[in-house]
């Protein structure tokens, strides 16, 4: 267990804090919040590269402080959020640089579980985006340490990969036991894979719990909407606010009436659900109406009401 009691931390002119919070193992804790709130200074912090300016931090009821680098390397390994590229090495050779070395089917089992055994001999300056952060994960992983911490792991890679890495993530966590710990912007992503969220303010950990009861307790709204984007508690998904020039009468169910609500909600309708006797719209899975003339796609029908 990694346990923060009332932890201010920061730079020179900047603090940050306090923070208490509790990071168990075989859990993915997911740490939230505002651009330049302090995630990554935090994190830095519960890894001793950053000192604390007061209270504590303690690794399975082991001061922090008291722990030398080596000790500290036995219960955490990070990956920052851009890692330098050593691009004449392969994965296996990245691996090898960890000081804990591991046999050959140790090594095997953390490229199948990562799927990258077909690329272990490839140079690191030939993987994608995406294989080459499964690549700096494995080596954390070689590691052998209880925690992985991880510092924005999806960012600035395509929605498969970022869906790949969390994936991952989960599975570490649910089936090796590892505590897992990283910092996101993706809310919405996070709401799919995280066991635990912590939301940072300036002032401290607003909340953690359970994402679904954050949702349902308004913390989520709370603390990430703004005037122009609000999340939707039922979709989990955040919203823009545009304001609605005009209502429109609609009627259906499925997948078509619940696409065909967000082409026009994004078109400035403010949708109003009614019986098919009243509804200007009719969406189902047996096809599209507009004013009881047939639409082909969603695409037709934004050009008759835009007509």
């Amino acid at each position: 267990m990694i346990t923060l009691e009332k932890v201010i931390t920061g730079y020179e002119n900047l603090n940050i804090g306090p923070y208490s919070l509790q990071l168990e193992p075989g859990k993915l804790h997911v740490i939230l919040g505002r651009n330049g709130v302090g995630k990554s200074t935090l994190l830095k912090s519960i890894l001793g590269l950053n000192p604390i300016k007061s209270g504590s931090i303690r690794i399975n009821d082991i001061a922090l402080e008291t722990l030398s680098l080596s000790e500290r390397a036995t219960h955490m390994a990070y990956v920052a959020a851009r890692n330098q590229s050593i691009s004449h090495l392969s994965i296996v050779e990245l691996m090898a640089l960890n000081r804990q070395q591991l046999q050959n089917d140790q090594r095997q089992t953390i490229l199948q579980n990562l799927g990258i055994v077909a690329l272990q001999h490839k140079p690191l300056n030939q993987l994608s985006d995406g294989e080459m952060q499964k690549a700096f994960i494995a080596r954390a992983l070689a590691q052998q340490s209880q925690y992985i911490i991880l510092d924005e792991p999806a960012a600035h890679l395509d929605v498969n990969a970022r869906l790949e890495i969390y994936r991952v993530l989960q599975t570490l966590a649910s089936t090796q036991g590892q505590g897992v710990v990283c910092t996101t912007h993706d809310v919405e992503l996070a709401l799919r894979v995280a066991d635990q969220f912590h939301i940072l303010t300036p002032q401290g950990i607003a909340q953690s719990g359970t994402p679904e009861d954050l949702v349902l307790s308004g913390a989520i709204g709370h603390h990430f909407s703004s005037e122009q984007v609000a999340f939707d508690t039922q979709t989990g998904s955040f919203q823009y606010c545009a304001e609605a020039a005009k209502s429109i009468r609609i009627a259906g169910s499925g997948i078509r009436f619940r696409w065909v609500q967000n082409a026009l909600i994004r078109k400035g309708f403010q949708c109003v659900n009614s019986s098919q006797s009243e509804a200007r719209i009719i969406a189902s899975e047996d096809g599209l109406t507009l004013d009881g003339k047939a639409c082909s796609n969603i695409g037709v029908l934004l050009n008759h009401l835009d007509s």
